[in-house]
């Protein structure tokens, strides 16, 4: 009886799969992808835009971190030509900070982006982001 327990311990599954339904015949939603490369630019060092990301203290949620169905819950589908952002490139993916955008929307909104610099200043001037006054200036034009 005690070998046949061991044998029933040592067939069971080390971890627990939830079925979300967005792996399906080995493809991979567009949604869960958007998800995975999240998790990794936040958590995984070895992965080359930590830098940008978890290297500079983006995180994801706790609640969305270990939960795709929590995170998929909140933005829903991946509209045709978009893929994940985050509104202000300064904080984390978490509720309120995340959409479906565009390349054209997001460029506008990289740290290199005149417009996203210019966006900063303009914050800093009128006291609304006084940690930005000072750190970054307006490249010059070409």
């Amino acid at each position: 009886m005690q070998e046949q327990e061991n044998e029933s311990i040592k067939a069971k599954p080390r971890h627990i799969h939830i079925k979300h339904g967005h792996c399906q015949n080995g493809k991979r939603s567009k949604e869960f992808v958007a998800w995975v490369g999240a998790k990794q630019r936040c958590t995984n060092p070895r992965v080359k835009q930590f830098k940008d990301y978890g290297g500079r203290g983006i995180r994801m949620c706790p609640e969305w971190l270990h939960d795709f169905a929590a995170f998929f819950a909140y933005i829903g589908p991946c509209p045709l030509g978009k893929s994940l952002d985050r509104i202000d490139n300064r904080e984390g993916y978490e509720p309120g900070n995340v959409q479906w955008s565009t390349r054209q929307e997001q460029a506008v909104n990289r740290r290199t982006s005149n417009q996203y610099i210019a966006r900063r200043l303009r914050e800093a001037a009128s006291g609304e982001n006084p940690d930005f006054a000072g750190s970054q200036t307006l490249p010059k034009a070409a």
